[in-house]
């Protein structure tokens, strides 16, 4: 992923997440788990003539907004996985508006990187989401289509 120099050997991190599409609300924390394993080859610490200046040494996820309407907060943005092999990295996720977003974890070695991907319903903040609101005119309108259908209907007999 990074260029020339680098082990053969190593492989791109692996990244799974609990789920692949959850329901939120905006403007409420939601917490976000990847389940990362790596083969251990490379870490930023041990690469030569790569400035790892501003970021996190050894295997590390990364936090991004790949698809959305609004901007969402990530606390952290980047999360250390422990051991630097494989285990579980978490942030808090916050939406600030209503909408379908994919959330992608990047777990980098420092050489290579994997990605995870988890779509995200997001409902507002009140019980008067515009979701809810669509759903219930979708619903009366389907309603008063069949009955309309139920009243042309030729009678049997």
């Amino acid at each position: 992923n990074r260029g020339a120099g680098f082990s053969e050997e190593n492989r791109s991190p692996e990244v799974g997440l609990d789920v692949s599409r959850a329901s939120a609300r905006a403007g409420a924390p939601m917490t976000l788990s990847a389940h990362v394993r790596d083969d251990g080859t490379v870490s930023a610490a041990r690469v030569t003539g790569f400035s790892t200046a501003g970021l996190l040494a050894g295997l590390h996820v990364r936090w991004v907004l790949y698809r959305g309407p609004a901007p969402v907060r990530f606390e952290p943005s980047r999360s250390p996985v422990p051991g630097g092999r494989g285990g579980v990295a978490t942030t808090r996720a916050t939406f600030t508006a209503p909408g379908d977003y994919v959330i992608r974890a990047l777990a980098d070695d420092g050489a290579l990187f994997g990605t995870g991907d988890i779509a995200v319903d997001v409902m507002g903040e009140r019980n008067d989401d515009w979701r809810i609101s669509s759903n219930l005119r979708q619903s009366t309108e389907t309603t008063d289509a069949a009955r309309s259908t139920e009243r042309r209907r030729p009678c049997a007999g």
